[in-house]
């Protein structure tokens, strides 16, 4: 695992769970890919909340689900097992097991509400400590907002460890405002021009939401453009005077028309803007001196470089809106560089996001949570996908999960009621109901 890198999840054990049913579930680690399945009251959802709730240290819902037992075991070998005390109201030990050796333990104080959780401003409970921190200039993560609150310090080693996973929990309630969607962008800039406008608009709903957070994720990818391409610009007479090897003809010719090609795609989202000049005309190279290649060669480099800090994004934009747009009837979704993502209808006229069928809604949210809120090895739990979603989109659901996990590399826990969320796929299916 590199440095900095979160930890993958590889099993999840819960025993004892609603005093009825022990879950074993291995992730398909290879696939990046488990599919939940089960009759109606078996936890399901509450699975998925419960492993949410302990990545983020939410001990008050934890507190508040009836089960004995809780255990994440992670792809490096290490472990993190949650354990209610008799007093199981109050207080559980967590015991670590992260390398050889006896594990650390330590008791937790447990709330006891398991239906009330924090959430954003609009939400019916907000969290007003997030709210708060969100105005600094250098806002904390949730997590340690969340480990403050339930009384795990930052500093043990349990939440030195639980720094290095993390978790995106969307909720089958997913078109209603949530905490991750207020908490657009970690700067408060952002944050009070997002309010700002909620308050101009009078509504704000998910896909709304969802447009708004690509345009700023957009801002902040080409000021990080701007800023590689002024460094580079400004080192070029220093790189020009010490690079004295300058490719082949042919070789810089390949290279060259992978450039065009790049910076085509690139025009192609919307994200780099069209221009008027001509084509370079590469077969010039041929006649041309050692000096010139030279440049050429520098200038190749340094283009490269400049459009490498685009890549992530670009890769991730022209996945979504590939995978909405390929299920879109007469309208379709595309990027502004001044708005941010804008829906049109086939005739060019705007649309706005309440005009969206509830489907449409739903996969376009869930399209943006996976692609733009999911972090590399971070597990995702995915409750109900399927819902308002037609029957072939939600065939084609599974196709699109398993790309967008391997283009992003996250992991990803799907719990559904529909066989046409796992079509051919038995073989990531986990199924859960068996008693203790």
């Amino acid at each position: 695992m590199a440095e900095g890198e979160l930890l993958r999840l590889a099993r999840v054990e819960i025993d004892g769970l609603f005093g009825l049913y022990d879950h074993r579930i291995d992730l398909h680690t290879e696939d990046r890919v488990t599919l939940l399945h089960g009759v109606n009251g078996v936890g399901k959802t509450t699975t998925l909340r419960m492993i949410d709730a302990f990545i983020h240290t939410d001990m008050g819902y934890l507190g508040g689900v009836p089960f004995r037992r809780l255990s994440l075991e992670f792809l490096n070998g290490s472990s993190l097992v949650l354990t209610k005390t008799e007093d199981s109201a109050r207080s559980a030990v967590v015991a670590l097991q992260n390398g050889p050796g006896t594990p650390t333990t330590m008791k937790i104080p447990l709330g006891t509400d398991a239906h009330v959780r924090p959430r954003g401003l609009g939400g019916p409970t907000p969290n007003l400590l997030w709210t708060l921190a969100s105005l600094m200039s250098t806002p904390p993560s949730r997590d340690k907002v969340r480990g403050r609150l339930d009384g795990l310090p930052a500093d043990t080693p349990v939440g030195l460890f639980l720094e290095e996973v993390d978790s995106h929990f969307i909720e089958a309630r997913r078109l209603e405002e949530s905490e991750e969607r207020t908490r657009v962008s970690d700067n408060v800039a952002s944050f009070l021009a997002i309010i700002r406008m909620r308050a101009r608009q009078g509504e704000a709903t998910a896909v709304a939401d969802c447009c708004r957070d690509f345009g700023v994720r957009l801002a902040h990818a080409m000021a990080d453009y701007a800023r590689r391409a002024q460094a580079l610009d400004q080192a070029f007479p220093q790189q020009l005077v010490a690079d004295d090897d300058p490719l082949a003809t042919s070789e810089l010719h390949a290279r060259l028309a992978d450039l065009d090609r790049r910076t085509q795609r690139l025009r192609a989202i919307g994200i780099l803007e069209e221009t008027n000049t001509p084509p370079f005309d590469a077969a010039c190279l041929t006649t041309q001196d050692r000096t010139r290649r030279q440049v050429m060669h520098l200038f190749v480099q340094q283009t490269r470089a400049k459009l490498a800090v685009l890549d992530d994004f670009a890769g991730r934009t022209e996945r979504f809106l590939s995978n909405v747009n390929s299920k879109y009837r007469r309208k379709r979704v595309r990027l502004d560089r001044s708005q941010g993502l804008v829906i049109e209808a086939d005739d060019g006229q705007e649309l706005q996001p309440g005009s969206l069928s509830s489907g449409e809604q739903h996969e376009l949210v869930l399209q943006y949570e996976l692609l733009f809120r999911a972090k590399r090895n971070m597990v995702v739990l995915i409750d109900e996908p399927e819902l308002s979603l037609h029957v072939t989109w939600q065939k084609q659901f599974l196709p699109d999960l398993l790309g967008m996990a391997e283009l992003t590399g996250f992991d990803a826990i799907v719990a559904t009621h529909s066989p046409y969320i796992a079509g051919h796929r038995d073989d990531l299916m986990v199924g859960l109901g068996n008693t203790p």
